[in-house]
């Protein structure tokens, strides 16, 4: 079995103060793991250098056979995220919004629609493809944020404070 992520020798410092020291892992297709540790362990920047929010100063990271280093757009296109902070715009319909998302991963228009009519049904949201977000629940806002991130079926799902 290959690995669909893998993390090698990452470090990311701000100024002298050094917050991955050069964290290696491997997740295996179908693994699940949580980050957990006190407030200033490095789990909110290992976030944002997976999600190429930040550069690591070192290392690399690997996702689906493409490095995040040389290949960022191939590797980038293999990550689905659910941030802690709703991402969605609350003006436009579900359905535009996963539109939206669909056409920057170049996804063809049939097959998205299919896909946001598939997985939103399978959430309990087909009803409410055509409301705008703002009138949605903020439990159902997160559904939604969830059915966008898994949209374009990634290698790796991420989840920034996924209980909430």
């Amino acid at each position: 079995m290959t690995a669909r992520a893998a993390v090698r020798g990452l470090v990311k410092r701000y100024g002298e103060r050094v917050a991955l020291a050069g964290l290696s892992f491997t997740l295996e297709p179908g693994q699940r793991v949580v980050l957990l540790g006190p407030n200033g362990a490095g789990k909110s920047t290992l976030f944002q250098v997976l999600t190429g929010l930040f550069a690591a100063d070192e290392g690399d990271v690997e996702v689906a056979g493409y490095s995040l280093r040389r290949s960022p757009a191939r590797a980038l296109a293999e990550i689905g995220v659910v941030f802690q902070q709703m991402s969605l715009d609350l003006d436009l319909s579900v359905r535009r919004n996963l539109r939206f998302h669909a056409a920057l991963h170049g996804m063809p228009s049939r097959l998205a629609e299919a896909r946001i009519a598939e997985d939103c049904a399978a959430r309990g949201l087909g009803a409410d493809l055509e409301r705008p977000v703002r009138e949605l629940s903020g439990g159902n806002r997160r559904k939604v944020e969830l059915v966008r991130a898994l949209l374009h079926r990634p290698a790796l799902l991420l989840m920034d404070e996924p209980t909430v």
